[in-house]
């Protein structure tokens, strides 16, 4: 991009007060100003950082209960890998059944 149009461009955003800065034509730089967040930005900061605290005490309690048994009751290493879905599960179940509909509505 141009250097007049990116110019113009940070000259409109500090004009309609989108970016708090100033711009330095020596230098060609733009100057950034430090802001106070809004209510609400500090609101959604305080929100992230409990959301983050629950996450890591539950992963504390998750570590400190053991790992033995995943989904399904099956001990790790035995049957299926970590991560991999059962093949009766909910899932299978529910196209099945939707299978099942869908040939009836169609006879």
């Amino acid at each position: 991009m141009p250097r007049q149009r990116v110019h113009s461009l940070v000259s409109k955003m500090i004009i309609n007060e989108e970016l708090l800065a100033s711009l330095d034509d020596p230098s060609e730089c733009a100057i950034l100003h430090r802001s106070e967040p809004t209510r609400m930005q500090a609101l959604a900061l305080q929100l992230a950082d409990k959301v983050g605290n629950l996450v890591d005490s539950n992963e504390r309690i998750f570590e400190k209960q053991g790992s033995f048994f995943q989904r399904g009751g099956a001990p790790r290493g035995e049957g299926r890998q970590r991560g991999e879905r059962p093949r009766d599960g909910w899932a299978r179940r529910q196209r099945n059944r939707r299978r099942d509909e869908d040939r009836a509505h169609e006879e």
